[in-house]
């Protein structure tokens, strides 16, 4: 599966109470302020996904319940935000958003030179592969989705459905978001 071939192999950011790897070293906030932070009750149980493979619950509670089990961190220090899932006290990766106007971007890129060479390649074939490969490590992929950064596997289904599905669609979108996953919770 996708999560196997290489987006759960290297789970991001943090395994139990360590910090994952460029932070080694660095331990997680502690279990007592993970403790004080977790929700009332039990999650819902996991299934036989991604998300639930990722985040030790599923998203069969409905988007509220997902929501409840699922804490946004920003790391005043670093600037890292962090998407932590309250039923396991994993932390992962999960980056910043913003969706700026064609008129902004150009003014924040204006005068900008960056080191280096840009390589662009129009390819076929399993995006998912191809995201697993080591020499992808750091690629940047654009593929083709919404308008809104979500997708949609169906005509009827709503943001509010969740993620999980995602993986029954074999079109880019869908696979490209599944290999950020903490970042396609977030968004």
């Amino acid at each position: 599966s996708l999560f196997d071939a290489g987006f759960g192999a290297k789970r991001p950011r943090v395994e139990g109470s360590k910090v994952a790897e460029g932070e080694k070293g660095k331990e997680a906030p502690a279990a007592k302020d993970a403790a004080q932070q977790r929700p009332a009750g039990r999650p819902p149980p996991a299934r036989d996904d991604w998300f639930s493979k990722l985040f030790g619950f599923s998203e069969g509670g409905g988007y509220e319940e997902t929501k409840r089990w699922l804490r946004v961190v920003d790391d005043p220090e670093t600037g890292h935000r962090s998407l932590e899932s309250l039923a396991t006290g994993a932390r992962f990766g999960c980056g910043h958003f913003s969706a700026l106007t064609l008129a902004a971007l150009r003014e924040a890129g204006r005068g900008v030179r960056l080191p280096g060479r840009l390589r662009v390649t129009n390819e076929l074939g399993d995006v998912g592969a191809k995201h697993a490969m080591k020499e992808n490590r750091h690629a940047v992929f654009q593929a083709a989705s919404q308008f809104n950064c979500l997708e949609f596997v169906g005509p009827n289904v709503r943001p509010e459905d969740g993620v999980a599905g995602y993986a029954m669609d074999r079109t880019q979108g869908p696979c490209c978001a599944i290999t950020c996953g903490p970042g396609t919770v977030f968004r």
